[in-house]
């Protein structure tokens, strides 16, 4: 493996190593994120409404049947074209939804609130509105001790009234009544009823459909409901009003039918009497018994001609009230041509689009207002579809027209020649004839009517319930098992992120890694976190523990760093305070004189006499009086209770410690010192508060710059580099403290029995 495959995986482990380190440092922020967000979640999902859905399954047939036959009625050929798009419009329409609201109440609903969330009460509530005006508003209703009375509250009012009095306000007038049976709870009451239009929009919304597979004519209604039982019975009504809204309409045409033969047959009941009469008599006065077989023969031609000269009448009568129909542009969704001997395929389809179109526009309009582009421009298609349709039917017109009078002519032709024959044969033929067209004519319609009759009576529809709704057993939405999974995942990938923009925007110091990143000063060793009882110096208290082994450890590392001179001034510094620097020199002064070095400290920061108490040694006489030569250097150590382990403390507080730092014999007493000692540690202030430790550090055989995990900033490394650079600081190292137990990786301490280093010295 080439040199550059091994950097590249060392980044990678170290990227990976970084990631499991901010994960595990946030554990706690990633918990709560998790928790709080599951939480949330869990209180959508109980708090949302629960929605059920009820199911129906319908089978669409073509056209209809007789009872007792298979023959298709003569109302069929226009029904036969009508496409699934069509029904669905249909059970979609406000027509149907009105005639299933007769027996399903959507107009009443009543509420009440109880463990954070209200309940509908269906059929079940204890009290019945009649509302005579202020539909759509919200109304809140509490019970009060008085079995007889109640208050009532709305947005701007707030009154207590008797059940069954009459409440009439500018805003609203209505009677609120109990139900004798039904108990009102402790709980607050909520109702609001709608007016039947308002009532129709808001049971339709909820209303869909959907198409089977390929070619299949059946097809699946759902009804969607806050309701259970409501979403049922609203479903199994809407279906039942589809199949009885489609008998109706297959039967309105026969009706119509009805209406135009009987009008028919009192005029011709009354012609064929008078025919009969008029027969009779001429027998009876000429004794007229027979007539010629030319004459039969003219008569029975002439015959046939009047027949199809009354068929073509009656279809013109038709068609003129088709014509009629189709040009005032009313109730064109039932236009048809049943009945009508008309042959013309494009005219079908034209009224079938016709259909389509109307209906689909009501529908539109259950949504959009009529000035909405899309009901323009549909009403646009009706419109021309309209004036083709009527153009179409003009045409035909003229075309019957023509037909009649080519069937007079004839007829005239035959005239001509009845008149040529006797004249008691002629009368006798002519009365013969009239007999007998209008002998035709009547039974011609009697026909037709008993046909007609019995469509309308035994029409039943092809399409049929298939699958009636049951009672939905649960909701159907929400799933909160899914909500609340979602925000624990949620959750935890926001505690995730929010951990990681934390480590993103945060810039202080975490490990070893970092340091090594930004600097390329050497780095001594790295020191735990410190924690419990006595833990400034722990070295001493608690020998065996992983933090006594990093100081010695630092120790073993510091002989590297070390000069050839007899005894060794070791500077501590940092950037600023608060970075352990005080805790280390004193450990690190108390691990040196274990070793049985002689080891003096040096409190060199003048301003924070902390060093002293640490040892609980006073603090009287110190540096500041060494410094400014009222004290000798015997006056100033203090033996500590370590053994081999001496103190000088800071002293007196001057008001000028930088200049008494630089201008005193500091060089003169630490060349006194390294007479009598192995090891002179000096604690000195901050290079990045005050510039005595520059002085101090030129001083010092190695210097340990300190730099604290999670609180020094990575810039400090900047600063440390500056000062390398510029000041030609001798021995500088770099000490990483506070480092949390378990995460220094690449150090090595990491890996000894936590449990063997924590026993306590006995």
């Amino acid at each position: 493996m080439s040199s550059e495959q091994n950097v590249e995986r060392r980044e990678v482990e170290i990227d990976l190593k970084r990631m499991t380190s901010t994960l595990f440092r946030f554990r706690y922020s990633i918990l709560f994120v998790t928790l709080f967000v599951t939480f949330s979640a869990y209180l959508y999902a109980y708090l949302k409404i629960n929605i059920y859905e009820a199911k129906t399954t319908v089978e669409v047939g073509r056209g209809s049947i007789v009872a007792g036959g298979g023959k298709e009625d003569v109302l069929s050929s226009l029904s036969d074209s009508m496409s699934l798009d069509t029904e669905f419009d249909i059970i979609r329409s406000r027509m149907v939804t009105d005639i299933a609201l007769r027996k399903v109440d959507w107009q009443h609903h009543y509420f009440i609130k109880t463990k954070l969330k209200e309940w509908e009460l269906y059929q079940s509530s204890p009290i019945i509105v009649e509302m005579r005006k202020g539909y759509g508003r919200n109304f809140f209703l509490y019970p009060s001790n008085d079995p007889k009375s109640f208050r009532l509250q709305t947005a701007d009012f707030d009154k207590t009234y008797r059940y069954g009095e009459k409440i009439k306000t500018d805003s609203f007038d209505l009677t609120i009544r109990r139900v004798d049976e039904k108990a009102l709870e402790d709980g607050r009451y909520r109702f609001y009823i709608l007016n039947n239009i308002s009532a129709t929009m808001a049971a339709l919304r909820g209303v869909s459909v959907d198409h089977g597979e390929g070619y299949s004519s059946v097809f699946t209604i759902k009804n969607q409901d806050t309701v259970p039982l409501r979403a049922q019975e609203f479903l199994n009504a809407l279906a039942h009003a589809y199949m009885k809204q489609n008998i109706e309409k297959k039967t309105r045409e026969a009706s119509k039918m009805l209406t135009f033969i009987d009008e028919q047959l009192k005029a011709i009941n009354k012609n064929l009497s008078h025919s009969a009469e008029r027969l009779q008599n001429f027998k009876k006065n000429t004794n007229t018994a027979e007539i010629s077989t030319k004459t039969q023969l003219i008569i029975t031609t002439m015959n046939e001609y009047e027949n199809k000269l009354i068929d073509i009448s009656i279809e013109e009568k038709m068609l003129e009230s088709l014509l009629s129909e189709a040009e005032k542009g009313k109730k064109l969704e039932t236009l048809s041509i049943a009945g009508l001997k008309i042959e013309d395929t494009a005219l079908l389809q034209l009224i079938h689009e016709l259909q389509q179109a109307v209906i689909k526009r009501n529908a539109m309009l259950l949504d959009y207002t009529k000035a909405n582009r899309k009901v323009e421009k549909i009403n646009n298609t009706i419109k021309q579809i309209s004036e083709v349709i009527v153009e179409t039917l003009r045409n035909l017109q003229e075309s019957i027209k023509a037909r009649k009078g080519l069937i007079k002519l004839v007829l005239d032709g035959y005239e001509k020649r009845l008149k040529g024959l006797p004249e008691n044969e002629k009368i006798y033929n002519r009365l013969e004839q009239n007999y007998q067209i209008n002998q035709e004519i009547y039974s011609y319609l009697l026909k037709k009517r008993s046909e007609t009759s019995i469509v309308k009576a035994s029409t039943v529809s092809r399409n049929r319930i298939i699958d009636r709704a049951l009672l939905p057993k649960g909701p159907f939405k929400p799933n909160r098992s899914r909500i609340i999974m979602l925000g624990m995942i949620l959750g935890l990938l926001l505690g995730i992120a929010y951990a990681f923009i934390r480590e993103f925007l945060d810039d202080t110091i975490k490990n070893e890694e970092d340091v090594r990143r930004l600097s390329s000063i050497p780095i001594l060793g790295q020191i735990p976190h410190i924690s419990g009882e006595n833990k400034d110096i722990v070295v001493f208290e608690n020998p065996k523990s992983a933090v006594s082994e990093t100081f010695r450890t630092l120790r073993s590392n510091l002989r590297y760093m070390a000069t050839v001179r007899k005894s060794e001034v070791i500077a501590l510094t940092s950037t600023i305070g608060s970075e352990g620097k005080t805790t280390i020199a004193a450990n690190l002064g108390v691990v040196m004189s274990m070793s049985g070095k002689r080891t003096v400290l040096l409190n060199m920061d003048l301003r924070r006499p902390k060093l002293a108490r640490l040892f609980d040694l006073p603090g009287t006489g110190g540096m500041s009086s060494l410094l400014s030569g009222r004290a000798t250097v015997e006056e100033v150590v203090q033996p500590t209770k370590y053994e081999n382990l001496f103190l000088v403390s800071s002293g007196p507080i001057p008001p000028n410690p930088t200049e008494l730092i630089e201008e005193g014999s500091f060089e003169n007493i630490i060349s006194r010192l390294r007479e009598e000692y192995d090891v002179i540690i000096l604690d000195t202030p901050p290079v990045g508060v005050v510039s005595d430790a520059m002085s101090l550090m030129h001083q010092a055989d190695t210097t340990i710059y300190i730099l604290r995990a999670n609180y020094s900033k990575r810039t400090f490394l900047k600063t440390l580099q500056r000062l390398k650079d510029d000041n030609d600081i001798p021995g500088l190292g770099i000490l990483i403290n506070d480092v949390g137990f378990g995460l220094a990786y690449g150090y090595g301490y990491g890996s000894y029995g936590y449990g063997y280093y924590q026993q306590k010295k006995s």
